[in-house]
């Protein structure tokens, strides 16, 4: 897989119709189940199980992905009047709590 991070976020950020995506990021979750964002650079399987290459399903024994990535509001204002897109504004809030 040679696709990078930030190509899948530009990805969503399409899907989504997202007019301020520099807000948002893509994350996985860690052992310690907190967010780590990831770096848009680097490739996708930098942080991907190595099972993931492997499997030609992308899911493990019992059904599961072996690999999950996050849309998350990476970067938060002071205020949500600062976002100018209600669309924005709604991830932003539904991701606070």
């Amino acid at each position: 897989v040679k696709a990078k991070v930030c190509e899948l976020f530009v990805q969503i950020s399409k899907f989504l119709n997202l007019l301020e995506p520099e807000l948002f990021g893509l994350a996985i979750k860690s052992s310690e189940n907190t967010f780590i964002f990831l770096d848009p650079l680097e490739k996708l399987s930098k942080y991907a199980p190595k099972t993931w290459k492997t499997q030609n399903n992308g899911m493990d024994n019992d059904g599961l992905p072996l690999f999950n990535v996050f849309f998350r509001v990476q970067f938060y204002v002071d205020s949500y009047l600062f976002i100018r897109y209600i669309h924005c504004k709604l991830i932003v809030i539904i991701d606070f709590f």
